[in-house]
């Protein structure tokens, strides 16, 4: 007489939830769910964090950088606070946000948000 056992066999029953949360974490590090993801990963993280009195305000400008680095590193353009202001003409900068964009770590690129108040053009005697 062959006798079978109630419990189900280990090749399926036990490991089968290990397996979901294993794919489940690699997707999410490979998706760029965590702070860095392997393939793939664009974030946003404020530059500054001293918000006790600024206003909030809706002008914005952004300048960019980029990066592509395999063995040696390459970086264009400008992403300064300043530089990003004095081009886009803001007369006040109030805070700043950084966003990346990274794919497979060798290809990165960041632009800083400025926002602020923009300079008020001085008006000219002859447009009276």
């Amino acid at each position: 007489m062959k006798r079978t056992s109630p419990r189900p066999s280990s090749a399926g029953g036990a490991t089968a939830p290990l397996r979901v949360a294993l794919l489940a974490c690699l997707g999410a590090v490979t998706a760029g769910c965590s702070p860095y993801g392997l393939i793939y990963t664009h974030k946003f993280e404020p530059l500054t964090t001293d918000f006790h009195s600024t206003p909030a305000v809706t002008e914005q400008a952004a300048g960019d950088v980029k990066e592509i680095s395999y063995y040696v590193r390459v970086l264009w353009s400008g992403n300064g606070i300043g530089d990003v202001a004095k081009k886009h003409g803001f007369d006040t900068v109030y805070y700043a946000d950084l966003e990346t964009l990274s794919v497979f770590g060798i290809w990165k690129q960041e632009w800083a948000h400025v926002y602020g108040t923009r300079k008020v053009a001085a008006e000219s005697p002859s447009a009276r």
